[in-house]
């Protein structure tokens, strides 16, 4: 994940299609797809401390992905 950070803070968009929310929490922009199809979206917004960050915000996209019955 450090070489997908650096990347990014170069200006390259880098997109990551996973299974694991512990990935995904590194995102700023999460899109859940179910059968080819975008069923929802959350937006986490910029990381700013990854130490700090991460916990609260892998919580917050298990809470939304029970919301949509993952």
């Amino acid at each position: 994940m450090d070489v997908f950070h650096t990347i990014n803070k170069e200006g390259t968009t880098v997109m990551i299609v996973t299974q694991d929310i512990r990935v995904a929490s590194h995102s700023r922009r999460v899109l859940f797809m179910k059968d080819g199809n975008i069923i929802g979206e959350k937006n986490l917004g910029k990381l700013k401390d990854l130490n700090a960050e991460l916990k609260d915000r892998e919580a917050e996209l298990s809470k939304w992905l029970l919301n949509l019955g993952f």
